[in-house]
């Protein structure tokens, strides 16, 4: 929700189905007095000094960078998945299949040499990005990811966590991307 300062009061936009909702409410409590017109000549309600009115969309699908460990390649693309499922736009690291030559379980870029070229990409999918969803499997931040989430930050990107409220790593329960899939489907559900 975002609020828009008008000259006599405030404007909390929300979503079109909760205006609609709240506005049949009112209307069934015989709550007329509510409804009024802004400046633009659209209806807002407006109960004593605070208005709702109809959020207003994106004219795009929302643009998702997903940043995170190689290690985790496979929970990002499964959560790339999901989310474009949801009619976003998702920015992600690749999972190569096992038939890729010399392909390797993580730090593939390392590996051919082109680290650098991937990481300066992967800043710029931020830069186009709506938000940044980190892939904390198990908690972990790795140094290139803690990277990324301060450069989103310094762009006033919002940063959200697949594992809200870990910040920090056990690396010894980190085995296998086996264990870290058990971690995504639990939290999935």
């Amino acid at each position: 929700m975002r609020t828009t300062h008008t000259h006599t009061y405030a404007v909390l936009q929300v979503r079109p189905e909760t205006y609609a909702d709240i506005r049949q409410r009112l209307a069934q409590a015989k709550y007329d007095d509510a409804f009024h017109s802004d400046s633009q000549h659209k209806e807002v309600i407006d109960m004593h000094g605070i208005a709702l009115a109809v959020e207003k969309k994106l004219s795009r699908p929302r643009i998702i960078t997903l940043v995170g460990s190689s290690r985790f390649c496979d929970i990002a693309a499964v959560k790339a998945w999901e989310l474009e499922k949801q009619g976003n736009i998702v920015f992600n690291m690749h999972l190569l299949p096992a038939w890729y030559q010399g392909v390797k379980p993580s730090h593939q870029a390392e590996e051919e040499k082109v680290a650098d070229i991937l990481d300066n990409i992967h800043l710029r999918k931020i830069d186009l990005s709506d938000e940044v969803l980190v892939i904390n499997a198990y908690g972990y931040i790795g140094k290139r990811t803690q990277v990324e989430i301060d450069y989103a930050d310094s762009l006033g990107k919002p940063v959200l966590f697949m594992e809200e409220g870990l910040n920090h790593c056990d690396e010894s329960k980190i085995e296998t991307n086996k264990q870290a899939r058990k971690v995504f489907t639990a939290s999935s559900q």
